[in-house]
C-alpha cells in the first residue's frame, strides 16, 4: 500500500519549514527544544528524563473539544497552532502521550497559551 503524504499547508511557519529540512537538521531543533524545557521546565524536564519519556515527533498544533457545555462551547473545536516547535512524547510507564515546548500553558480563563 502506498504511503500518502500529509500536507503541512494551514501550518505554523516553523512546521512548514521543518518539512524542508534533513534529518540531521530536525534532530538539531529537537535538542534545542528540549535544552529549553531544561531551561524553563526544570520540573517537566526531570519528568521526561526520569520517566524515560521518548520522543515521537513534533506537533503543529492541538486540536480539541469541551467534554461539557459549562462555557457554552459544546459545538466547537478548538486549534491551537504552536507558536515554536512542540514535542510530542509517549510515557510509556503511565501509557499517556503529552505535548510540550518551554511557554505552553493554560491561562486563568481555562485556555491554552502557546
Amino acid at each position: 500500500m502506498a504511503k500518502e503524504k500529509v500536507s503541512c499547508e494551514n501550518q505554523p511557519l516553523w512546521y512548514k519549514q521543518l518539512f524542508k529540512l534533513p534529518e540531521s537538521k530536525r534532530i538539531e531543533i529537537q535538542k534545542k527544544a528540549l535544552e529549553l524545557i531544561k531551561e524553563g521546565k526544570p520540573d517537566a524536564y526531570e519528568f521526561i528524563t526520569k520517566f524515560k519519556c521518548k520522543v515521537m515527533g513534533f506537533a503543529p498544533n492541538l486540536t480539541y473539544t469541551k467534554p461539557d457545555n459549562s462555557e457554552g462551547y459544546l459545538d466547537v473545536n478548538f486549534v491551537h497552532p504552536f507558536s515554536q516547535p512542540t514535542l510530542l512524547f509517549w510515557c510509556e510507564n503511565g501509557g499517556f502521550a503529552f505535548y510540550i515546548n518551554v511557554s505552553l500553558g493554560v491561562n486563568s480563563d481555562g485556555m491554552f497559551i502557546y
